[in-house]
Protein backbone atom coordinates (compact mmCIF):
# COMPACT_ATOMS: atom_id res chain seq x y z
CA UNK A 1 0.00 0.00 0.00
CA UNK A 2 1.36 3.28 -1.11
CA UNK A 3 1.56 6.18 1.26
CA UNK A 4 2.03 9.82 0.43
CA UNK A 5 3.92 12.14 2.63
CA UNK A 6 2.24 15.41 3.59
CA UNK A 7 3.29 18.39 1.41
CA UNK A 8 6.32 20.25 2.42
CA UNK A 9 5.75 23.95 3.15
CA UNK A 10 8.39 26.17 1.51
CA UNK A 11 9.52 29.18 3.33
CA UNK A 12 8.30 32.52 1.86
CA UNK A 13 11.37 34.35 0.59
CA UNK A 14 11.80 37.52 -1.58
CA UNK A 15 12.82 35.34 -4.59
CA UNK A 16 9.54 33.49 -4.37
CA UNK A 17 7.49 36.70 -4.48
CA UNK A 18 9.56 37.93 -7.44
CA UNK A 19 8.86 34.77 -9.48
CA UNK A 20 5.14 35.05 -8.76
CA UNK A 21 5.08 38.72 -9.77
CA UNK A 22 6.86 37.96 -13.07
CA UNK A 23 4.35 35.19 -13.89
CA UNK A 24 1.41 37.51 -13.24
CA UNK A 25 2.93 40.14 -15.55
CA UNK A 26 3.39 37.59 -18.35
CA UNK A 27 -0.25 36.50 -18.05
CA UNK A 28 -1.47 40.11 -18.14
CA UNK A 29 0.62 40.97 -21.20
CA UNK A 30 -0.68 37.91 -23.06
CA UNK A 31 -4.26 38.83 -22.22
CA UNK A 32 -3.78 42.43 -23.42
CA UNK A 33 -2.24 41.26 -26.72
CA UNK A 34 -5.13 38.94 -27.38
CA UNK A 35 -7.58 41.77 -26.75
CA UNK A 36 -5.72 44.13 -29.14
CA UNK A 37 -5.58 41.51 -31.90
CA UNK A 38 -9.39 41.36 -31.83
CA UNK A 39 -10.23 45.05 -31.50
CA UNK A 40 -7.52 46.67 -33.73
CA UNK A 41 -7.14 46.46 -37.56
CA UNK A 42 -4.19 44.51 -38.93
CA UNK A 43 -0.87 46.29 -39.18
CA UNK A 44 -0.23 47.46 -42.78
CA UNK A 45 2.64 45.92 -44.70
CA UNK A 46 5.83 47.95 -44.77
CA UNK A 47 6.37 50.21 -47.76
CA UNK A 48 8.80 49.03 -50.44
CA UNK A 49 12.37 50.21 -50.21
CA UNK A 50 12.08 52.23 -53.42
CA UNK A 51 9.32 54.38 -51.88
CA UNK A 52 11.18 55.24 -48.66
CA UNK A 53 13.66 57.91 -47.73
CA UNK A 54 15.98 56.81 -44.95
CA UNK A 55 17.10 59.57 -42.59
CA UNK A 56 19.72 59.14 -39.84
CA UNK A 57 18.16 58.14 -36.52
CA UNK A 58 14.67 58.46 -37.97
CA UNK A 59 11.93 56.09 -39.05
CA UNK A 60 11.41 55.61 -42.81
CA UNK A 61 9.14 58.28 -44.31
CA UNK A 62 6.87 57.21 -47.19
CA UNK A 63 7.23 59.25 -50.39
CA UNK A 64 4.55 59.32 -53.13
CA UNK A 65 5.51 57.70 -56.42
CA UNK A 66 6.55 60.18 -59.16
CA UNK A 67 3.81 61.15 -61.60
CA UNK A 68 4.25 60.08 -65.19
CA UNK A 69 4.81 62.82 -67.73
CA UNK A 70 1.59 63.31 -69.66
CA UNK A 71 1.93 62.85 -73.41
CA UNK A 72 0.87 65.77 -75.63
CA UNK A 73 -2.77 65.78 -76.64
CA UNK A 74 -3.31 64.19 -80.00
CA UNK A 75 -0.05 62.25 -79.85
CA UNK A 76 -0.66 59.48 -77.33
CA UNK A 77 2.23 57.22 -78.23
CA UNK A 78 5.58 56.27 -76.73
CA UNK A 79 6.92 55.75 -80.24
CA UNK A 80 8.30 59.28 -80.43
CA UNK A 81 9.20 60.98 -77.18
CA UNK A 82 10.43 64.53 -76.87
CA UNK A 83 13.88 63.08 -76.17
CA UNK A 84 14.07 62.07 -79.84
CA UNK A 85 13.90 65.75 -80.87
CA UNK A 86 17.19 67.60 -80.40
CA UNK A 87 16.55 71.16 -79.26
CA UNK A 88 18.39 73.96 -81.07
CA UNK A 89 18.67 76.37 -78.16
CA UNK A 90 20.77 78.99 -79.99
CA UNK A 91 19.19 78.62 -83.43
CA UNK A 92 18.66 81.85 -85.38
CA UNK A 93 16.86 81.61 -88.68
CA UNK A 94 18.42 84.91 -89.85
CA UNK A 95 21.87 83.33 -89.75
CA UNK A 96 20.86 80.07 -91.45
CA UNK A 97 21.26 79.73 -95.22
CA UNK A 98 19.02 77.35 -97.17
CA UNK A 99 20.42 73.84 -97.42
CA UNK A 100 21.94 72.88 -100.78
CA UNK A 101 20.72 69.51 -101.99
CA UNK A 102 22.10 68.04 -105.21
CA UNK A 103 20.32 64.72 -105.82
CA UNK A 104 20.86 64.57 -109.61
CA UNK A 105 22.85 61.69 -111.08
CA UNK A 106 24.05 60.99 -114.62
CA UNK A 107 21.66 58.01 -114.95
CA UNK A 108 18.82 60.19 -113.58
CA UNK A 109 17.22 57.22 -111.73
CA UNK A 110 13.61 58.41 -112.13
CA UNK A 111 14.43 61.85 -110.73
CA UNK A 112 14.92 60.41 -107.24
CA UNK A 113 17.96 60.60 -105.04
CA UNK A 114 19.31 60.17 -101.55
CA UNK A 115 20.58 63.09 -99.52
CA UNK A 116 23.63 64.53 -101.27
CA UNK A 117 24.08 67.74 -99.32
CA UNK A 118 26.52 70.37 -100.49
CA UNK A 119 27.66 72.57 -97.56
CA UNK A 120 27.86 76.21 -98.56
CA UNK A 121 31.46 76.50 -97.36
CA UNK A 122 32.83 73.17 -98.53
CA UNK A 123 33.43 71.16 -101.66
CA UNK A 124 32.40 67.99 -99.82
CA UNK A 125 29.25 66.85 -101.54
CA UNK A 126 27.92 63.83 -99.67
CA UNK A 127 27.22 63.55 -95.97
CA UNK A 128 26.92 60.17 -94.19
CA UNK A 129 23.40 58.85 -94.08
CA UNK A 130 21.90 58.42 -90.60
CA UNK A 131 21.88 55.04 -88.93
CA UNK A 132 18.99 52.99 -90.27
CA UNK A 133 17.17 50.16 -88.55
CA UNK A 134 18.40 47.03 -90.40
CA UNK A 135 14.88 45.60 -90.54
CA UNK A 136 13.69 48.80 -92.20
CA UNK A 137 16.63 49.02 -94.60
CA UNK A 138 15.49 45.88 -96.38
CA UNK A 139 12.14 47.57 -97.10
CA UNK A 140 13.40 50.95 -98.32
CA UNK A 141 12.80 51.53 -102.04
CA UNK A 142 15.64 52.86 -104.13
CA UNK A 143 16.40 56.52 -103.38
CA UNK A 144 14.74 56.45 -99.94
CA UNK A 145 16.62 56.80 -96.64
CA UNK A 146 15.87 57.13 -92.94
CA UNK A 147 15.13 60.63 -91.61
CA UNK A 148 16.02 61.57 -88.00
CA UNK A 149 13.12 62.93 -85.97
CA UNK A 150 14.97 66.21 -85.42
CA UNK A 151 15.14 66.83 -89.18
CA UNK A 152 11.43 66.63 -89.91
CA UNK A 153 11.23 70.40 -90.46
CA UNK A 154 13.98 72.74 -91.71
CA UNK A 155 14.00 76.53 -91.28
CA UNK A 156 16.30 79.14 -92.83
CA UNK A 157 16.42 82.88 -93.51
CA UNK A 158 13.83 82.59 -96.29
CA UNK A 159 11.17 81.55 -93.77
CA UNK A 160 9.44 84.98 -93.37
CA UNK A 161 9.12 85.61 -97.11
CA UNK A 162 7.96 82.05 -97.80
CA UNK A 163 5.30 82.21 -95.05
CA UNK A 164 4.07 85.57 -96.35
CA UNK A 165 3.73 84.07 -99.83
CA UNK A 166 1.83 81.08 -98.43
CA UNK A 167 -0.61 83.39 -96.65
CA UNK A 168 -1.31 85.27 -99.89
CA UNK A 169 -1.82 82.04 -101.82
CA UNK A 170 -4.28 80.74 -99.23
CA UNK A 171 -6.34 83.88 -99.79
CA UNK A 172 -6.09 84.08 -103.57
CA UNK A 173 -6.05 80.33 -104.38
CA UNK A 174 -8.11 78.72 -101.58
CA UNK A 175 -9.47 75.80 -103.58
CA UNK A 176 -6.09 74.94 -105.07
CA UNK A 177 -4.13 75.05 -101.82
CA UNK A 178 -6.46 73.43 -99.25
CA UNK A 179 -8.42 70.23 -99.78
CA UNK A 180 -10.03 67.79 -97.34
CA UNK A 181 -11.99 65.21 -99.28
CA UNK A 182 -12.83 62.85 -96.43
CA UNK A 183 -14.31 63.44 -92.94
CA UNK A 184 -12.06 60.60 -91.79
CA UNK A 185 -9.11 62.96 -92.20
CA UNK A 186 -10.23 65.20 -89.30
CA UNK A 187 -8.74 63.05 -86.47
CA UNK A 188 -5.47 62.76 -88.41
CA UNK A 189 -5.28 66.52 -89.02
CA UNK A 190 -6.01 67.13 -85.33
CA UNK A 191 -3.26 64.73 -84.28
CA UNK A 192 -0.72 66.28 -86.64
CA UNK A 193 -1.71 69.83 -85.71
CA UNK A 194 -1.38 69.24 -81.97
CA UNK A 195 1.92 67.41 -82.26
CA UNK A 196 3.61 70.06 -84.40
CA UNK A 197 2.39 73.08 -82.41
CA UNK A 198 2.56 71.66 -78.91
CA UNK A 199 5.59 69.39 -79.12
CA UNK A 200 7.80 69.56 -82.17
CA UNK A 201 8.22 73.25 -83.00
CA UNK A 202 8.63 74.54 -79.38
CA UNK A 203 11.16 71.79 -78.60
CA UNK A 204 13.15 71.92 -81.84
CA UNK A 205 13.20 75.74 -82.23
CA UNK A 206 12.61 77.17 -78.72
CA UNK A 207 13.96 80.60 -79.70
CA UNK A 208 11.27 81.05 -82.35
CA UNK A 209 8.23 79.06 -81.13
CA UNK A 210 6.93 79.12 -77.56
CA UNK A 211 3.96 77.96 -75.50
CA UNK A 212 1.99 80.08 -73.08
CA UNK A 213 2.46 79.43 -69.31
CA UNK A 214 -0.82 77.53 -69.34
CA UNK A 215 0.35 75.43 -72.27
CA UNK A 216 -2.81 76.19 -74.24
CA UNK A 217 -1.46 78.73 -76.77
CA UNK A 218 1.28 78.52 -79.38
CA UNK A 219 3.14 81.67 -80.45
CA UNK A 220 5.28 82.08 -83.55
CA UNK A 221 7.87 84.71 -82.60
CA UNK A 222 8.89 85.20 -86.24
CA UNK A 223 5.44 86.02 -87.63
CA UNK A 224 3.91 87.04 -84.26
CA UNK A 225 0.95 84.73 -84.85
CA UNK A 226 -0.72 83.01 -81.89
CA UNK A 227 -2.86 79.90 -82.19
CA UNK A 228 -4.59 77.51 -79.77
CA UNK A 229 -2.86 74.20 -79.10
CA UNK A 230 -6.11 72.38 -79.80
CA UNK A 231 -7.42 72.92 -83.34
CA UNK A 232 -9.48 76.13 -83.40
CA UNK A 233 -13.26 75.94 -83.01
CA UNK A 234 -15.30 76.70 -86.07
CA UNK A 235 -18.92 76.72 -87.09
CA UNK A 236 -18.72 73.49 -89.06
CA UNK A 237 -17.20 70.64 -87.00
CA UNK A 238 -16.64 68.61 -90.16
CA UNK A 239 -14.41 71.29 -91.68
CA UNK A 240 -10.70 70.96 -90.80
CA UNK A 241 -9.74 73.90 -93.04
CA UNK A 242 -8.81 76.25 -90.13
CA UNK A 243 -6.32 73.72 -88.76
CA UNK A 244 -4.86 73.09 -92.22
CA UNK A 245 -4.54 76.83 -92.81
CA UNK A 246 -2.61 77.29 -89.55
CA UNK A 247 -0.30 74.41 -90.43
CA UNK A 248 0.30 75.90 -93.88
CA UNK A 249 1.32 79.25 -92.39
CA UNK A 250 3.44 77.89 -89.54
CA UNK A 251 5.84 75.76 -91.58
CA UNK A 252 7.17 75.98 -95.15
CA UNK A 253 6.55 72.31 -95.84
CA UNK A 254 3.49 71.35 -97.86
CA UNK A 255 1.51 68.69 -95.97
CA UNK A 256 -0.41 65.79 -97.47
CA UNK A 257 -2.42 63.31 -95.37
CA UNK A 258 -3.13 59.84 -96.76
CA UNK A 259 -5.51 57.32 -95.19
CA UNK A 260 -6.07 53.64 -96.01
CA UNK A 261 -9.40 52.73 -97.58
CA UNK A 262 -11.35 49.56 -96.79
CA UNK A 263 -8.98 47.51 -98.92
CA UNK A 264 -5.89 48.99 -97.25
CA UNK A 265 -4.91 51.20 -100.19
CA UNK A 266 -3.65 54.62 -99.06
CA UNK A 267 -5.44 57.58 -100.64
CA UNK A 268 -4.91 61.33 -100.46
CA UNK A 269 -7.51 62.54 -97.95
CA UNK A 270 -6.39 66.10 -97.17
CA UNK A 271 -3.57 68.52 -97.88
CA UNK A 272 -2.24 72.04 -97.54
CA UNK A 273 -0.17 72.51 -100.69
CA UNK A 274 1.00 76.02 -101.57
CA UNK A 275 3.97 75.13 -103.80
CA UNK A 276 2.77 72.56 -106.39
CA UNK A 277 5.20 71.74 -109.18
CA UNK A 278 3.25 71.70 -112.41
CA UNK A 279 -0.03 70.13 -111.28
CA UNK A 280 -3.37 71.14 -109.76
CA UNK A 281 -3.48 69.68 -106.22
CA UNK A 282 -7.28 69.64 -106.00
CA UNK A 283 -7.38 67.12 -108.87
CA UNK A 284 -5.30 64.69 -106.80
CA UNK A 285 -7.78 64.43 -103.90
CA UNK A 286 -8.90 60.88 -103.23
CA UNK A 287 -6.26 59.31 -105.48
CA UNK A 288 -4.24 56.25 -104.52
CA UNK A 289 -0.45 56.06 -104.66
CA UNK A 290 -0.56 54.44 -108.08
CA UNK A 291 -2.98 57.05 -109.38
CA UNK A 292 -0.92 59.91 -107.97
CA UNK A 293 2.23 58.63 -109.68
CA UNK A 294 0.59 57.37 -112.87
CA UNK A 295 2.16 60.15 -115.04
CA UNK A 296 5.70 59.24 -113.90
CA UNK A 297 7.37 57.09 -116.58
CA UNK A 298 8.35 53.66 -115.29
CA UNK A 299 6.56 54.00 -111.97
CA UNK A 300 3.96 51.30 -112.66
CA UNK A 301 6.58 48.80 -113.84
CA UNK A 302 9.49 49.51 -111.50
CA UNK A 303 8.25 51.28 -108.37
CA UNK A 304 4.55 50.59 -107.80
CA UNK A 305 4.90 47.23 -106.03
CA UNK A 306 7.78 48.28 -103.78
CA UNK A 307 6.18 51.61 -102.83
CA UNK A 308 2.81 50.07 -101.92
CA UNK A 309 4.53 47.34 -99.91
CA UNK A 310 6.66 49.93 -98.13
CA UNK A 311 3.62 52.07 -97.30
CA UNK A 312 1.80 49.14 -95.75
CA UNK A 313 4.83 48.05 -93.70
CA UNK A 314 6.02 51.46 -92.55
CA UNK A 315 5.75 51.52 -88.76
CA UNK A 316 3.99 54.43 -86.99
CA UNK A 317 6.05 57.04 -85.17
CA UNK A 318 8.31 59.88 -86.19
CA UNK A 319 11.42 57.83 -85.44
CA UNK A 320 10.50 55.65 -88.43
CA UNK A 321 10.30 58.59 -90.87
CA UNK A 322 11.99 58.33 -94.26
CA UNK A 323 12.94 60.91 -96.85
CA UNK A 324 13.81 61.23 -100.53
CA UNK A 325 14.67 64.02 -102.96
CA UNK A 326 13.12 64.90 -106.29
CA UNK A 327 14.59 67.37 -108.78
CA UNK A 328 13.55 69.13 -111.96
CA UNK A 329 14.48 72.11 -114.13
CA UNK A 330 12.00 74.96 -114.41
CA UNK A 331 12.07 77.95 -116.75
CA UNK A 332 10.98 80.36 -113.99
CA UNK A 333 11.39 81.03 -110.28
CA UNK A 334 7.74 80.57 -109.26
CA UNK A 335 7.08 78.33 -106.27
CA UNK A 336 3.35 78.12 -107.00
CA UNK A 337 3.09 76.45 -110.42
CA UNK A 338 -0.16 74.72 -111.39
CA UNK A 339 1.21 73.82 -114.83
CA UNK A 340 4.30 74.08 -117.00
CA UNK A 341 6.86 72.12 -114.97
CA UNK A 342 5.75 68.68 -116.20
CA UNK A 343 4.01 67.22 -119.23
CA UNK A 344 1.19 64.69 -118.89
CA UNK A 345 0.13 62.10 -121.46
CA UNK A 346 -3.46 63.37 -121.48
CA UNK A 347 -2.33 66.75 -122.81
CA UNK A 348 -2.73 67.44 -126.50
CA UNK A 349 0.22 66.71 -128.77
CA UNK A 350 -0.16 70.18 -130.25
CA UNK A 351 0.36 71.67 -126.80
CA UNK A 352 3.64 69.79 -126.44
CA UNK A 353 4.82 70.97 -129.86
CA UNK A 354 4.02 74.53 -128.83
CA UNK A 355 6.04 74.02 -125.66
CA UNK A 356 9.04 72.86 -127.70
CA UNK A 357 8.83 76.07 -129.69
CA UNK A 358 9.24 77.97 -126.43
CA UNK A 359 12.85 76.75 -126.34
CA UNK A 360 13.77 79.74 -128.45
CA UNK A 361 12.56 82.05 -125.67
CA UNK A 362 14.11 80.16 -122.71
CA UNK A 363 16.69 82.18 -120.80
CA UNK A 364 19.00 79.94 -118.72
CA UNK A 365 19.58 82.83 -116.36
CA UNK A 366 15.92 82.57 -115.34
CA UNK A 367 15.89 78.79 -115.11
CA UNK A 368 16.04 77.06 -111.75
CA UNK A 369 17.07 73.71 -110.34
CA UNK A 370 13.98 72.82 -108.29
CA UNK A 371 14.56 70.27 -105.51
CA UNK A 372 11.84 68.81 -103.30
CA UNK A 373 12.81 67.36 -99.93
CA UNK A 374 10.07 64.84 -99.19
CA UNK A 375 9.56 63.25 -95.75
CA UNK A 376 7.11 60.41 -95.13
CA UNK A 377 5.97 59.11 -91.73
CA UNK A 378 2.91 57.72 -89.99
CA UNK A 379 0.98 59.19 -87.08
CA UNK A 380 0.83 56.66 -84.22
CA UNK A 381 -2.70 57.54 -83.11
CA UNK A 382 -4.66 57.54 -86.37
CA UNK A 383 -2.18 55.51 -88.46
CA UNK A 384 -2.44 58.20 -91.16
CA UNK A 385 0.53 58.63 -93.50
CA UNK A 386 1.91 62.19 -93.63
CA UNK A 387 3.84 63.39 -96.65
CA UNK A 388 5.74 66.67 -96.10
CA UNK A 389 7.48 68.52 -98.94
CA UNK A 390 9.86 71.47 -98.72
CA UNK A 391 10.83 73.09 -102.02
CA UNK A 392 14.19 74.66 -102.86
CA UNK A 393 15.06 76.77 -105.89
CA UNK A 394 18.69 77.22 -107.05
CA UNK A 395 20.02 79.19 -110.01
CA UNK A 396 22.08 77.34 -112.58
CA UNK A 397 24.90 79.76 -111.84
CA UNK A 398 25.05 78.34 -108.31
CA UNK A 399 25.46 74.83 -109.69
CA UNK A 400 28.25 75.99 -112.00
CA UNK A 401 30.03 77.76 -109.14
CA UNK A 402 30.00 74.50 -107.18
CA UNK A 403 31.72 72.64 -109.99
CA UNK A 404 28.71 70.39 -110.68
CA UNK A 405 27.63 71.81 -114.05
CA UNK A 406 28.90 68.86 -116.10
CA UNK A 407 27.27 66.34 -113.78
CA UNK A 408 23.92 68.10 -114.06
CA UNK A 409 24.28 68.32 -117.84
CA UNK A 410 24.98 64.58 -118.08
CA UNK A 411 22.01 63.87 -115.82
CA UNK A 412 19.74 65.90 -118.12
CA UNK A 413 21.02 64.05 -121.17
CA UNK A 414 20.64 60.69 -119.41
CA UNK A 415 16.94 61.09 -118.63
CA UNK A 416 15.77 58.94 -121.48
CA UNK A 417 13.05 59.80 -123.96
CA UNK A 418 10.02 59.15 -121.75
CA UNK A 419 11.41 60.88 -118.67
CA UNK A 420 12.69 63.76 -120.79
CA UNK A 421 9.23 64.24 -122.21
CA UNK A 422 7.66 64.11 -118.75
CA UNK A 423 10.15 66.74 -117.48
CA UNK A 424 9.62 68.92 -120.60
CA UNK A 425 13.26 68.64 -121.59
CA UNK A 426 12.31 69.53 -125.16
CA UNK A 427 11.45 73.03 -123.94
CA UNK A 428 14.59 73.92 -121.99
CA UNK A 429 17.07 71.07 -122.41
CA UNK A 430 19.28 72.37 -125.22
CA UNK A 431 19.63 75.88 -123.82
CA UNK A 432 20.27 74.71 -120.26
CA UNK A 433 22.91 72.13 -121.23
CA UNK A 434 24.63 74.69 -123.42
CA UNK A 435 24.71 77.16 -120.55
CA UNK A 436 26.05 74.59 -118.09
CA UNK A 437 28.92 73.72 -120.40
CA UNK A 438 29.75 77.30 -121.34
Amino acid sequence: MLRFSPPTTLPATPATYGALSFGVVVLLVGWVRRRRSVSLPPTPAPAPVSALVLAPSAAPVPVPAPRKKQAPLGYHSPLCSSADIVSLEQFNYRETAPAKFRPFKPDHQHAMGRSPLLPSSSKVRFVPAPTVDPSLTRLLPSGVESCPASELILIDHLYPSRISLRKRLLQTQPTATLVHSSPASIPAITELYTFLLRTYLPIRFPSHFILSPSGTLFTNLITHDTHPIAPPPHTNPSDPAPALRILATSIEEDVMVLLPDQSGVYRLAAFACCFPSGYAPERKAGMSLDELHAPVPGYADKLSVSMNRFFSRLRPGLENAVRRYNWAITTHDRLFALHGNQHYDDEDEEDYEEEEEEDERVDPENCRLRVERQVLWKLPGTQAAVFMIKTYLYTLAEVKAEGLAEELARSIEGMGEDMGRYKRRGVWGEKVVEFLRS
